[in-house]
């Protein structure tokens, strides 16, 4: 979410030119500036402090507040300061402890969230701040979006697409009436919080709240089943949610989407977030034992968030520790050829029914929070190369195809280049692809791309579902999909859906069957 991608951005960023932005309006030979903790002043130095003068017209020194825009300027700055520091072998642990100082000082966070999120962050941010090829302008177009500067060459790529003729788009005809049908659960962005307590303060000062060390309620007490302000899923919300689901909703399958572990990522430890993944799983197992669940790799589920190396980093900082966890839990619900690319990559294929599969891609290596890309962006793990391969396999065979993910690619959080490439895959392959499903920004919502070299043609929907954590300002929800299949010449398309969302009552017991109640499916044809 938006929210996190400007914490992390900013702590590591802004933090420094924040301070240094204030240092030069204090009185020479001021304790506190960051100048006199940084020794000896080189010319570089030098050349980076003249430019922060003009940054005091975009924002101000006193209170520098988290939701203001990452401009070009702060973000180059931040880092050209912090690959300054490095190169004049100021010890890590020194700079760390000048930024947690300016954290605090400028009440960013408080000090143990400071803390947590510099020891998390910072063998991966200073690994790659000595590695990257590009220049602090460049870097960030990367992770803002912007054009901070003209984009180098290696952040330009474009797949192979195969020598193989495009087959007609065809209009899909609506299924017959008496048609069979598949119904689809849709559940994401769980943010399991197993540290909730009720009637804990929602309004702290951390980033998450609703837990025992928020201290006494500010205003009206966590509520029972959770609560929409700074607060993650409870026990009891997974449970009567998933307990009302099993007990009523006929569902053939369920596509999981990712993103389990709560937000508090300043206090994550890769051993929690494992056990976060067997707890939930659990859950799931628990509630759906005869149900197929296929689940999609989210960007909380690493320690630190959104850190996923591609497998050229095989050192202390890979990621192995995880796609094995995910091997052996999904292991109950995939075949042995989707684990072994599972533990490849995060990613696999699995065919489903006759003629219909799913791919399940990790859209991790499309997040420009993923700093780890900073250092080679060109189709990590070669994950497109490989869907292209699966998708022309399908054609070939006449096989349909569902692609589900957590982050949507064309969003402000997915790197430009790895959308154009997956909307060129996507226009190639229109035919055989029936249904994209993503999760990510907590809204229940959808997606419409268009082919890339006809802006007028529309090639793909995708559909969003909804958060099932009420984390600031959402209503728990899940999506119910109706799918036409399984049976000779299904389309596999989704014609119809609904999504029960919570609306907060003091006694929920009754919650979800009344709000089913009320609920009315769209008709998507």
């Amino acid at each position: 979410m938006v929210h996190w991608k400007m914490r992390h951005l900013a702590i590591f960023l802004a933090l420094i030119t924040a301070a240094s932005v204030g240092a030069l309006q204090q009185q020479p030979g001021g304790s506190s500036s960051i100048f006199s903790q940084i020794t000896p002043f080189s010319p570089e130095t030098l050349g980076v402090f003249a430019s922060v003068a003009k940054l005091k017209a975009n924002w101000g020194y006193s209170k520098w507040k988290i939701n203001q825009k990452i401009t070009c300027d702060s973000c180059i700055f931040g880092f050209t300061t912090l690959q300054t520091l490095l190169k004049l072998h100021m010890p890590a642990d020194k700079i760390a402890a000048i930024i947690e100082n300016i954290c605090v000082d400028l009440e960013i966070e408080p000090r143990l969230v400071c803390r947590g999120v510099l020891e998390s962050f910072r063998p991966e941010t200073f690994y790659v701040l000595q590695h990257v090829p590009y220049s602090p302008g460049e870097m960030c177009n990367f992770v803002t979006g912007a054009s901070c500067a003209v984009d180098p060459p290696g952040t330009h790529w474009s797949l192979p697409l195969p020598d193989v003729p495009k087959p007609p788009a065809k209009d899909i005809p609506p299924p017959a009436p008496n048609a069979p049908r598949l119904r689809v659960l849709h559940l994401s962005d769980l943010h399991f919080d197993m540290f909730y307590q009720e009637g804990a303060n929602a309004e702290c000062s951390d980033p998450l709240c609703c837990r025992r060390e928020n201290g006494a309620p500010v205003g009206k007490p966590a509520g029972r089943w959770g609560d929409s302000r700074n607060c993650d899923s409870p026990v009891r919300l997974m449970e009567n949610m998933f307990s009302w689901i099993s007990a009523n909703e006929k569902v053939d399958y369920i596509l999981w989407t990712g993103d389990l572990p709560a937000h508090d990522i300043w206090n994550q430890t890769k051993q929690m977030q494992l056990l976060v993944l067997k707890m939930t799983t659990k859950y799931l197992r628990g509630f759906f034992p005869n149900t197929p669940v296929f689940p999609a790799l989210g960007n909380h589920e690493s320690s630190p968030v959104d850190s996923f190396p591609p497998r050229f980093i095989n050192d202390t900082n890979s990621i192995k520790w995880l796609y094995d966890a995910l091997a052996t839990t999904w292991n109950q619900w995939l075949p042995a050829d989707a684990i072994k690319t599972v533990s490849h990559g995060g990613f696999y294929r699995v065919k489903v029914f006759p003629g219909f599969r799913i791919i399940s891609l990790n859209t991790n290596y499309c997040n420009n929070m993923n700093w780890w890309l900073l250092i080679n962006m060109t189709d990590p793990d070669n994950e497109l190369q490989w869907l292209i391969t699966e998708l022309q396999d399908a054609e070939n065979t006449g096989d349909k195809v569902h692609i589900i993910g957590h982050i949507p690619p064309g969003s402000g959080d997915c790197l430009r280049v790895w959308s154009q490439n997956y909307f060129r895959i996507i226009a190639r392959y229109e035919d055989t692809i029936r249904g994209q499903y993503y999760g990510h920004e907590h809204s229940d919502s959808m997606h419409i791309y268009y082919d890339p070299a006809n802006e007028a043609h529309v090639t793909g929907l995708s559909f969003l579902g909804p958060s099932v954590t009420p984390y600031q300002g959402f209503n728990p929800g899940y999506r119910i999909y109706t799918i036409d299949g399984n049976y000779a010449n299904s389309s596999w398309v989704s014609f119809g859906l609904y999504s029960p969302l919570a609306l907060w009552a003091d006694v929920m017991g009754e919650f979800w069957p009344r709000l089913r109640s009320i609920m009315r499916p769209i008709s998507l044809i």
